[in-house]
């Protein structure tokens, strides 16, 4: 009968591996939440960091991401948390992966569309043909992975 009672609403909640955009969320959060308890307000998240937190499966979830995140504050020196302060299986998981399959491909993509572009003299079009696209589509592309800057490089 208990258990009946109880159940009237049923909450699932995702692992934090299938919930990949909450990571640097919720490690802002700790961040501040064990900052102001630990006596270290304004430490920042290094993109290098952030990497690693994305790259990492999370088997422990959100309790070990905090863990995570107190941890490199206890250990950390500097106004910013480093790979160096994390831990090393986090640190080997973002140098073996990187990340989730959608990360994976706009890195392949990154790095076929910059080829044809430098192959293909740093002409839009001939780039485009040689990667079987529209030119139009190969701008969008470029809009979305932000690899403009790489380009004019």
């Amino acid at each position: 009968d208990l258990y009946y009672r109880l159940k009237v609403i049923t909450l699932e909640t995702p692992p934090l591996r299938a919930r990949r955009d909450d990571i640097p969320l919720l490690a802002l959060h700790f961040l501040d939440h064990h900052g102001r308890r630990l006596g270290r307000r304004g430490v920042a998240l290094a993109p290098a960091a952030r990497r690693c937190l994305l790259a990492y499966p999370w088997p422990g979830n959100v309790r070990e991401l905090g863990n995570v995140i107190e941890r490199a504050l206890v250990l950390g020196d500097t106004d910013e948390v480093l790979p160096e302060d994390l831990p090393e299986e986090l640190r080997e998981g973002a140098e073996e992966s990187p990340g989730d399959l959608q990360a994976a491909l706009d890195e392949f993509k990154r790095r076929t569309i910059l080829d044809a572009y430098r192959d293909a003299g740093r002409d839009y079009s001939a780039a485009a043909a040689t990667l079987g696209v529209h030119v139009n589509s190969l701008h969008r592309m470029i809009r979305r992975l932000g690899i403009k800057d790489e380009l004019e490089d």
